[in-house]
This record gives structure tokens, C-alpha cells and sequence, in this order.
């Protein structure tokens, strides 16, 4: 039994569909893999249009000179001082590091327990400062008749 001319159409019909799907697809890959391959896009562009390369090369590197800059050092202006207003500032200067050291030293002791300079200073200002009476005192000798 010989197939029938309008299924032998249709099989042929459905063969030339298939034909040209495939071939409209291997044209879509194709055109998928040239936009996909940057190197070769990189390389005709910059055979095409060179001034448009080195112009944006030159405006880039331009922002980026201005953007990455170093800012340059600051240069201190000497100050108007006085003589006396010198000397007490070297004055200070100088007596600095003794005071830090003298303060370190008055902390530690305070936080030890011990007895600091202030403290000897309160005690001794705590007390009556003026020199025993001889005539009131318990240890005063009696006047010889």
C-alpha cells in the first residue's frame, strides 16, 4: 500500500520546516557568538575608529589625573610672636616632659596607697601653724625661784 499523496506532502512539507528552523538558528548562533566575543569586537573597534580611542583615552586619563591627585603638602607660615611670648613658649616646651613624668609618678602613688606630695602638703597645712607656747605647754619647765 503506497502512502497517499497528501501525507507524502505533509512529510515534506514538515522536513522543509525543519530545514529552515534549523538553518534560521545556526544564523542566530552564529550572530550570538560574534556579539559574544569581546576580544574581536575590541579589535575591529579600534580598527574602525582609532580617533574615537585615543579621544577617550586622553578625557579619561584627564578625570583620573584630576580625581587621584595628591594634595600638595601645606606650607606653615611662621607665626608673629613676640620675645616674651617666644620664651614662654619654649619655656613650656621644655618643662613639659618634667611635669608628665612628675604627674605619672603622683598617679601611680595615689593609686598604691602611698603618700604623695599632695598629701604630705595637706597634713602639713593641716596643722596649727603657728609655734607652741612655752608658757602653755605640758613639757615647759617651771621658773626656778
Amino acid at each position: 500500500m503506497a502512502p497517499s499523496t497528501s501525507k507524502l506532502q505533509d512529510i515534506q512539507r514538515l522536513v522543509q520546516q525543519g530545514e529552515d528552523s534549523r538553518s534560521l538558528l545556526s544564523g542566530h548562533a552564529t550572530l550570538l557568538r560574534q556579539r559574544l566575543d569581546i576580544p574581536a569586537r575590541l579589535r575591529t573597534s579600534l580598527r574602525e575608529k582609532p580617533s574615537h580611542w585615543i579621544t577617550g583615552g586622553l578625557a579619561s586619563g584627564f578625570v583620573a589625573s584630576f580625581l587621584l591627585r595628591r594634595k600638595a603638602p601645606r606650607t606653615k607660615k611662621p607665626k608673629n610672636r613676640s620675645l616674651p611670648l617666644a620664651l614662654v613658649g619654649i619655656t613650656f616646651a621644655a618643662v613639659r616632659p618634667l611635669l608628665q613624668g612628675w604627674l605619672t609618678s603622683q598617679v601611680k602613688n595615689y593609686v598604691a596607697g602611698k603618700p604623695t606630695a599632695f598629701s604630705a602638703i595637706a597634713a602639713h597645712r593641716s596643722r596649727d601653724p603657728s609655734p607652741p607656747d612655752p608658757k602653755n605647754s605640758a613639757n615647759a619647765r617651771a621658773p626656778s625661784p
